[in-house]
């Protein structure tokens, strides 16, 4: 087997991204993980010192850790699959990727770095947009109320649909690179 391809969730540190929203990508060389929002993560022969199952919901919530020595990314890295853990990583050996000689690992010497991995300026920018758009909306009269949705709040409700859109295709792009 040259190469694997899956689809999955993941859980990125604090961060979790649920299905269909993770893909391993899996060759003799490295093992990469894209995830929407949370950015992709590569990792090359020795960089990696385990993957192991992993999981705490029987069924729903079964997956694999990789254990790593690079100190930028977050500790807690977990692939969520719904097919066998065990299977996968046998699929995982059968690339070549862990071969398990002697002196490939080496051990983590720089502090890691905490907090929640999401690039901060996307969700920040959509955030301000949303909002700026539902204001566009409000004349800030208490004596006039009339319920119903002005122009701004559809074209509001019309840029988060194109936003979703537009990190489906993000994602897309990504995974095929």
């Amino acid at each position: 087997m040259n190469k694997l391809m899956c689809t999955g969730g993941a859980r990125i540190g604090w961060a979790n991204a649920t299905w269909p929203f993770a893909k391993l990508i899996v060759t003799a060389e490295k093992l990469k993980l894209n995830v929407s929002f949370l950015g992709g993560y590569e990792f090359h022969k020795g960089q990696i010192i385990s993957i192991k199952k992993y999981g705490f919901i029987p069924i729903i919530g079964r997956g694999i850790r990789i254990k790593h020595n690079i100190a930028s990314y977050p500790q807690k890295i977990v692939f969520w699959t719904f097919g066998s853990p065990g299977k996968l990583i046998k699929n995982i050996e059968q690339t070549g990727l862990l071969t398990g000689e002697p002196g490939t690992i080496t051990q983590q010497t720089a502090p890691r770095k905490t907090g929640f991995p999401l690039k901060i300026f996307p969700v920040v920018s959509v955030v301000i947009i949303w909002n700026l758009l539902i204001l566009a909306d409000q004349d800030f009269s208490l004596s006039k109320i009339s319920g119903k949705p002005g122009v701004f709040s559809m074209i509001a409700l019309f840029f988060a649909f194109g936003t979703s859109l537009a990190i489906k295709k993000i994602r897309l792009l990504l995974i095929s690179s």
